[in-house]
């Protein structure tokens, strides 16, 4: 099992929610198997967001606010993953 963390930027965005839909639909899309080599990949993805200027207004605080909240997002998985 491989780790690894990436970062989106998104200019602009015109509410939480829009903000909330990019998230969502990037989980899809990593959530969808695949086959690699013959072999089938699934992906499993935390994410954390943070927004200019609430969440911090240098690069180095959004991305700790983003960190933190990615995280969070993983225990919770975790822990309903327990539950399951």
């Amino acid at each position: 099992m491989a780790f690894d963390e990436f970062i989106v930027l998104i200019e602009s965005v015109e509410s939480a929610d829009a903000l909330e839909a990019v998230k969502q639909k990037i989980q899809q899309k990593l959530a969808e198997d695949f086959q690699l080599d013959g072999q089938l990949i699934r992906v499993l993805a935390s994410s954390g967001i943070a927004q200019f200027p609430d969440d911090g207004d240098t690069p180095e605080a959004l991305i700790k606010q983003a960190d933190l909240r990615m995280y969070a997002d993983k225990q919770r998985r975790r822990a309903s993953a327990r539950q399951n």
